[in-house]
């Protein structure tokens, strides 16, 4: 009995282990979409284009979901993705990370 309680103990646990690194590893996904996003939106900004658009192809290629871009005037670009972890989306929700890009204000 003892060694059924022990194995249960380490299936939670190992469970628990894997949950915790989905999540860590959406959360890092997320935000590289969003600095990627963000410095693609500025870029396109910066030479006339449409940023919110391209940041918006830009965090989808890196696997996230776009929640807000904004045009902060100034070439600069703010960007919000979100991406699922692959264990317990559901559960859990999803993982976000805010981005802005854009030129260095002049001193």
């Amino acid at each position: 009995m003892l060694v059924l309680a022990m194995v249960a103990v380490l299936v939670v646990l190992g469970s628990a282990t894997a949950v915790l690194g989905s999540v860590q590893a959406a959360r890092g996904a997320a935000r590289s979409a969003a600095d990627l996003g963000a410095i693609a939106g500025a870029q396109a900004v910066r030479a006339g284009g449409p940023g919110c658009a391209v940041a918006a192809e830009a965090v989808r290629r890196n696997g996230a979901d776009l929640v807000a871009c904004e045009l902060e005037g100034g070439g600069i670009v703010g960007v919000r993705a979100a991406r699922a972890p692959q264990l317990a989306a559901g559960v859990l929700g999803s993982a976000q990370a805010t981005a802005r890009a854009g030129p260095r204000p002049v001193s």
